[in-house]
């Protein structure tokens, strides 16, 4: 038996798995490459934007603090100045129509109609 030969056929198929496995490698050269500088391109607008969102950031957390201590003296002058006015209006209301203020009224009424018939009468 002699030496065993490749049939041409096989050789050229080799030859299309070289050619295919360069031109797969020069896709992923090209897409590292590209990548690659995205990375690049995002680093640099991140150091860019990393100074101004800081100075965003130190800003919205002075008005913050300054929102908070406006709210806390808001509600120091409201609990101090408003809520005893409505506690009044609210006493005011809630003893408004009572037996005892009908009685009084009723009588300011009955005193009211009185004097002005008096001074009808002598007129």
């Amino acid at each position: 038996m002699g030496k065993k030969s490749t049939p041409s056929g096989t050789s050229d198929a080799l030859k299309g798995f070289d050619e295919i496995g360069e031109i797969s490698k020069a896709q992923l050269e090209s897409q590292y490459g590209m990548a690659d500088e995205r990375q690049k391109y995002d680093q640099e607008q991140w150091r860019q934007n990393r100074d101004r969102l800081s100075g965003i950031d130190d800003s919205m957390l002075d008005y913050s603090e300054d929102s908070m201590r406006r709210a806390g003296e808001d509600r120091a002058r409201y609990d101090q100045l408003y809520q005893p006015i409505e506690e009044q209006y609210l006493d005011k209301v809630k003893n408004f129509d009572t037996a005892e203020r009908r009685t009084s009224e009723a009588a300011a009424a009955q005193t009211e109609v009185a004097a002005q018939s008096e001074a009808a009468r002598q007129s």
